[in-house]
């Protein structure tokens, strides 16, 4: 899996970008490419298993965001992201979609998206038991301001990987619950099964 990747990054890559800086970047995208790729076969070594062919659908676009990616968060994500997708057993589903998701994420939409599924301790055997969870909490967590939760929480609502509390357009007489509607989100059932996709293999 990991010569299949490089092979993919190096085509993609290095033979497209014909100019000394285009090279040099090129190589750096396949540099950590590699590095993703090593990671994803760790993650599986760990759970005793040998990685299966990735699907060409999935294979280019993740060589592609991983090789693109260099935040050591995101990175970790992409590994595990093409650790899943390569597991023989395929325990956790992992969709072409994924890939464009995860492509989209900053660190810290990551941070806020994993906060949001610990809150809402997922029963990942009745995924259609919703939660809301409390956002407003998370500001002090990452040391956000207002303006860059609200931001954040919003990108994660245009991924689906949380859904904006309806309440928040019910007009309630007590301010305080009226308060908490506005700064919650429900999780949904893509965002669960993607954070699944995302997390390194299990036993």
């Amino acid at each position: 899996m990991a010569a299949d990747l490089a092979t993919i990054l190096e085509t993609v890559t290095v033979t497209q970008l014909l100019t000394p800086t285009g090279k040099a970047l090129g190589e750096k995208i396949l540099e950590r490419g590699k590095q993703v790729a090593g990671k994803a076969v760790a993650y599986l070594a760990a759970v005793g298993r040998q990685p299966q062919d990735v699907a060409e659908k999935l294979l280019v676009p993740m060589a592609l965001g991983a090789g693109l990616e260099s935040d050591p968060i995101l990175v970790e994500k992409w590994a595990a992201l093409l650790a899943n997708a390569a597991d023989p057993t395929q325990r956790v589903l992992v969709r072409p979609g994924f890939v464009e998701t995860l492509r989209q994420l900053t660190p810290v939409d990551a941070k806020i998206l994993a906060l949001i599924y610990q809150e809402a301790e997922i029963d990942f055997t009745n995924l259609t038991n919703l939660q809301l969870v409390w956002t407003s909490q998370f500001r002090e967590a990452l040391e956000l301001t207002h303006e860059e939760l609200l931001i954040s929480i919003e990108e994660l609502v245009r991924l689906k990987l949380c859904d904006a509390n309806f309440l928040r357009f019910t007009k309630m007489l007590d301010d305080t619950q009226q308060a908490k509607a506005i700064n919650s989100v429900y999780h949904t059932i893509y965002g669960a099964t993607f954070l699944a996709a995302v997390t390194p293999p299990a036993s």
